[in-house]
């Protein structure tokens, strides 16, 4: 029996630098040491007056394909 994996949360809110983490996130998926989950999150971006767009941002890791828990919620 081995040390438990790692659970590493990725909260992600802008996936427009998704392409900065992916190949950790992908690495992280190939290994038996870590237990990576993505989170999307509403985002407030400079300049933006609320919490908004969780939904384009976990439209994206559909389209890629990867599992993702959302929390849309602007509290």
């Amino acid at each position: 029996m081995g040390l438990p994996r790692i659970r590493v949360v990725f909260l992600i809110f802008y996936f427009e630098a998704w392409d900065a983490l992916a190949a950790i996130y992908q690495q992280m998926l190939l290994s038996k040491d870590f237990d990576p989950i993505v989170v999307t999150i509403p985002r407030k971006l400079t300049g933006d007056a609320d919490w908004h767009d969780e939904d384009k941002v976990s439209a994206f890791f559909d389209a890629e394909g990867i599992s993702h828990i959302r929390i849309n919620n602007p509290d």
